[in-house]
């Protein structure tokens, strides 16, 4: 069960921990304190099911419970997840209400997650239906987090000039900082490509994006 999941093993031979022992021991401490109420860890235990780890299997019902015992207590991660869940139907039923109820109280405190969730969201149809200047405020607000798909989604737009006040130079920087992101790298790198070829005309940022493509 549960509460025996984090149970410490014995030392070994040599009288220090295994990294794995360690870790089990963590989530066993993790454990305690989700018990005595803490949101922070309520939050982190719902990450624990939400994944799996060594010892805990994936269990989506069991991360969403605990989601929302440290959303009652305004955790932004789990209110985050929970949005997530409640938008994808994992570990219960499909709720889009709750979904962008639970979205924007976690976007609205800083969460960046949560603030390029809701413009997914809108994309899909789901969310601020016809006011795409909210949507884009917190895509926006997300991608000044440096949130790596915000970057991206907003790079785009901002190539296809349906953001207002911004340059093809504030493009170029967010396709930038997408390319050390493993599954944003080579659509980073081809649309940064397309974007100087087409519109630079620096020689050096020429190269650059010869160099993105060969």
């Amino acid at each position: 069960s549960t509460e025996t999941a984090g149970h410490s093993a014995p030392k070994s031979a040599d009288g220090t921990r295994s990294r794995r022992d360690e870790r089990v021991r963590g989530e066993h401490q993790v454990w305690l304190a989700c018990l005595a109420g803490h949101p922070d860890a309520q939050a982190l235990m719902g990450d624990f099911f939400f994944s799996g780890t060594e010892r805990l299997e994936r269990d989506y019902e069991r991360a969403r419970e605990l989601y929302q015992d440290a959303a009652v207590q305004s955790q932004p991660r789990a209110l985050a997840q929970l949005g997530r869940m409640y938008a994808q139907g994992l570990g219960g039923p499909t709720d889009l209400k709750k979904a962008i109820e639970c979205s924007l109280k976690a976007a609205e405190s800083g969460f960046p997650q949560a603030q390029y969730h809701l413009y997914a969201l809108h994309r899909q149809g789901d969310a601020f239906v016809g006011d795409h200047s909210t949507a884009l405020h917190w895509l926006t607000a997300a991608a000044d987090q440096r949130h790596p798909d915000a970057m991206m989604a907003l790079a785009e737009l901002i190539a296809d000039k349906k953001v207002a006040n911004r340059s093809f130079s504030d493009a170029q920087h967010f396709y930038e900082q997408c390319f050390n992101t493993p599954h944003l790298r080579i659509r980073a790198l081809y649309a940064y490509a397309n974007l100087v070829a087409t519109h630079s005309e620096s020689l050096r940022e020429l190269e650059s994006a010869r160099h993105c493509i060969f």
